[in-house]
């Protein structure tokens, strides 16, 4: 008798748990297990396939502070690619610390200028120099 009531209670219990688990999922990531994951951030100097008339060239975009409005097509290369390879230099490789706050958006200080000068000058002088609007 006591087998059958054990039976009847794990049967109860696992049918429960079942239960709980379709209309609950787990949560193991911040999401919700049913959402699709969302973009990955945006890279600096990336734009939609045509260009914002607010785009800007790579020399008024790092001027300014590395963020994304890069024109893509006002050249060849354009400004977006232009800006991939500066930040790809400045922000990734070679003054990444020297210039983490140029690279989060805020006009190059002298130890980031110093640095991009000395490190990735020729990027520089192409991101400058390269496409005008």
């Amino acid at each position: 008798m006591r087998a059958a009531r054990a039976a009847g209670v794990l049967v109860v219990l696992a049918t429960g748990l079942s239960a709980c688990v379709d209309d609950s999922p787990i949560v193991t990531t911040g999401r919700d297990a049913g959402a699709a994951p969302s973009a990955p951030p945006p890279i600096p100097g990336d734009l939609p396939p045509s260009d914002p008339a607010t785009c800007l060239t790579c020399g008024d975009t790092i001027t300014r502070g590395v963020r994304p409005g890069a024109c893509r097509s006002d050249g060849n290369p354009g400004s977006a690619a232009l800006l991939g390879a500066y930040v790809d230099c400045v922000c990734r490789t070679s003054c990444t610390e020297e210039c983490s706050l140029h690279c989060g958006g805020v006009p190059a200080d002298a130890t980031c200028a110093k640095c991009v000068t000395e490190k990735c000058g020729a990027a520089e002088r192409s991101c400058r120099a390269g496409s005008s609007r």
